[in-house]
């Protein structure tokens, strides 16, 4: 984490980015901050690049990976662990929770004023 300033002097003049999350994160923490969640990062990090100068003109490909733990584990660890105002009746939806991720990302990027956003 401490080196993530010095990545963006790097990405200038960059046409796509390859942002990549894991689903399954969502009940856990930093490994470096045992009280920050990790997709608080992540959402805070997707923030903080589209809002850098570096990628004003950059188009965001948003790649959500590890379905598969993601599935096993939202059938007995309900999305409310991340977000207590989470729908009860969806906490173990997988399809209800990747819409909510993909709307946190769209919501992040559309503020931006950009026009495209990829989900793999």
């Amino acid at each position: 984490r401490t080196e993530r300033k010095k990545w963006l002097g790097l990405f200038d003049g960059t046409d796509v980015v390859m942002w990549v999350m894991s689903l399954a994160s969502y009940d856990q923490l930093l490994f470096e901050d045992n009280v920050k969640n990790r997709y608080d990062d992540a959402f805070e990090l997707f923030q903080n690049h589209c809002h850098d100068k570096n990628f004003k003109k950059t188009e965001f490909v948003v790649f959500l990976n590890k379905f598969d733990l993601f599935e096993e584990k939202l059938a007995s660890i309900p999305f409310t662990k991340y977000d207590p105002n989470f729908e009860d009746s969806k906490a173990n939806d997988t399809q209800a929770v990747i819409e909510y991720v993909q709307t946190r990302h769209e919501d992040i990027f559309h503020k931006q004023e950009k026009t495209t956003v990829l989900y793999c």
